[in-house]
């Protein structure tokens, strides 16, 4: 049998525990449909959504799936990892709870604020699991060390937040302390801003 429950307020704060984690959620309209197999809870006008220490606020966010693993969000997203102190932006996003992975189709904006590092790019993956944050297409990446600003572009970056490695991959260029790097690959050790380049390599190092 199904069960469809429309539910419209304003103010009204609405609390759930639903997955193996808890999750809690508020809008001003939402819709559950409680068919078995096919439950699903639609929310809308200023959709909020926190599981654990992730918090999500969307205009519309859709809890769906078995145990409602699947969480599909539009227009006007912030999702805020507060353990790794990690914010994403961007107007489309999709995460599984059960594979622990995020991903976003379209442009987006990453802020790390333990590591002070601020990266745009065209679609991004990230596997809270792993902890590792993987960007594709246009990326740029700015990075503030030691007051001075570190500037990366590539075809395509890999984040590793436990060992606090950026890795570059495909047309790289690293712009930092007044020196332009390029080289098809490059690494950067943010622990020591050891920087390490393969293939293609130029360097324009300005002395005193």
């Amino acid at each position: 049998m199904k069960k469809i429950i429309s539910i419209g307020f304003l103010y009204i704060f609405l609390a759930t525990y639903i997955f193996a984690s808890s999750i809690n959620f508020s809008s001003g309209y939402t819709t559950l449909s409680m068919q078995e197999g096919r439950e699903k809870v639609s929310l809308s006008n200023k959709a909020h959504v926190t599981i654990d220490n992730l918090e999500i606020t969307a205009d519309e966010i859709i809890l769906s799936g078995k145990d409602y693993q699947f969480i599909d969000c539009k227009t006007n997203i912030l999702f805020i990892d507060k353990e790794n102190e990690i914010s994403l932006r961007c107007s489309s996003l999709s995460y599984n709870q059960e594979t622990n992975l995020i991903k976003i189709n379209g442009f987006n904006e990453i802020n790390d604020l333990k590591n002070s590092i601020y990266a745009t790019s065209s679609f991004l993956e990230y596997n809270l699991e792993s902890k590792t944050l993987d960007l594709m297409i246009e990326v740029k990446l700015l990075h503030d060390s030691d007051n001075k600003i570190m500037k990366c572009s590539s075809d395509s970056l890999r984040f590793d937040l436990n060992n606090n490695i950026i890795s570059l991959l495909g047309s790289s260029q690293v712009e930092w302390n007044s020196n332009t790097y390029k080289a098809q690959a490059m690494s950067i050790n943010l622990n020591n801003n050891d920087i390490s380049m393969d293939g293609n390599i130029e360097a324009n190092i300005t002395t005193n």
